[in-house]
């Protein structure tokens, strides 16, 4: 039984995680403008500050906005505060910054290279975690249980 609710734990967070790569995509489409998704602070108000967690929460705001969010959160368009416990680590790899994904008005990704990914993990050691692939065009892509965690 514990093992289930893990597995419904990491497709929980995977699927909020996708929802924002999303909905931060589609608002950059429909404003004609960037938006940005960024690891949020523990008050979910503003960006997280260098290691920070993807897994702690997120928000997604106009580029525009970005040196006002910390002192204005009328300006965030959305916000995902996750993970209470902590047993859920997101980590990314392929992008220019670690802790934010700017998304261009045409809808596709600032990237370090084609593609870039998330691994969704959990506690629990073995090939248990979810990859997130973000290709250039911004198409979104989920891979379950192919990847290694470790605690």
């Amino acid at each position: 039984m514990a093992a289930f609710i893990k597995n419904n734990r990491l497709t929980v967070a995977t699927n909020d995680f996708v929802s924002d790569l999303i909905y931060a995509r589609a608002e950059a489409v429909r404003r004609g403008q960037r938006v940005v998704l960024c690891a949020s602070n523990a008050g979910g108000n503003a960006c997280a500050p260098s290691g920070g967690n993807w897994g702690s929460g997120r928000i997604v705001f106009p580029a525009e906005a970005e040196g006002s969010i910390g002192t204005d959160s009328t300006l965030i368009l959305r916000a995902s505060l996750l993970d209470v416990n902590g047993n859920i680590a997101i980590a990314p790899s392929g992008f220019q910054q670690s802790l934010r994904i700017p998304f261009r008005p045409d809808g596709t990704p600032v990237l370090a290279g084609s593609t870039a990914s998330f691994t969704v993990c959990d506690d629990r050691d073995g090939a248990f975690g979810r990859k997130i692939e973000i290709l250039r065009t911004g198409r979104v892509l989920v891979t379950s249980g192919t990847q290694n965690c470790s605690s």
